[in-house]
């Protein structure tokens, strides 16, 4: 009974080494950049940026804007300010190393214009069933241009 237990042992120590196991690379995203913003002239901001990741197992993730966490905000005169969301995906096929974003957002109390403003995105990737699992954001202070 003994030899058979040594044996059965050994046989999952060979097999173990024989198959590897199933090496899950974690996706990263490892930088995010907010590189412009132009304004049409119905008031829609277009932000820009890219995104650095790491690639999970070399298959590229899907991404998104996380809408709840990204937000532009422009102060107009003394007291008041103007506020919108960022929403939507990027482009290509997905992430794969240096990968172009970009968001459009209408103001929810008044209207956009040229000038400056705080623009923030939290952009979320390689989601499914269980969930995100790749996170990455950054804050900018930047000046809205109107689209040429």
């Amino acid at each position: 009974m003994l030899k058979m237990r040594w044996f059965f042992g050994a046989l999952l120590v060979m097999l173990a080494l024989a198959v590897p196991a199933a090496a899950y690379n974690n996706p990263q995203i490892t930088g995010v950049t907010i590189d412009s913003a132009t304004i049409d002239r119905g008031g829609q901001v277009t932000v820009q940026g890219h995104l650095y990741c790491t690639e999970n197992d070399g298959v590229p993730f899907g991404f998104q804007i996380n809408g709840q966490n990204s937000s532009i905000k422009q102060v107009v005169g003394k007291t008041k300010s103007v506020q919108g969301g960022l929403w939507g995906g990027g482009g290509g096929p997905g992430c794969t190393g240096l990968t172009d974003w970009q968001s459009g957002s209408s103001a929810f109390n008044g209207k956009f214009t040229s000038g400056w403003a705080t623009v923030n995105v939290q952009i979320q990737g390689a989601c499914d069933q269980d969930g995100c699992h790749a996170w990455g954001g950054t804050q900018r202070y930047l000046k809205i241009v109107n689209k040429g």
